[in-house]
């Protein structure tokens, strides 16, 4: 993969950083991004809206409980 955002130009906006404290880094970024198609309990997902971040997250069965319309960000229209 670090190969691949070099062929794409676009290695000045990402890093790959390894292990990590995931509360240091929510302070650091905009937007949260869940790309997972399911999900228990989503916690990243809960840490990052607990850090006023604005959240995307694909839609999976529980997606409304966590992620209701209008509350915590932008909500993808798709299947459940």
């Amino acid at each position: 993969m670090p190969g691949t955002r070099v062929q794409l130009g676009i290695q000045d906006h990402f890093k790959f950083i390894g292990f990590a404290n995931p509360v240091e880094w929510y302070h650091r970024v905009d937007i949260f991004v869940l790309s997972s198609i399911s999900e228990g309990v989503p916690y990243a997902l809960l840490e990052a809206m607990s850090c006023g971040l604005a959240c995307v997250a694909l839609p999976w069965e529980a997606f409304p409980r966590y992620c209701p319309t209008r509350v915590s960000g932008l909500r993808p229209v798709g299947p459940t």
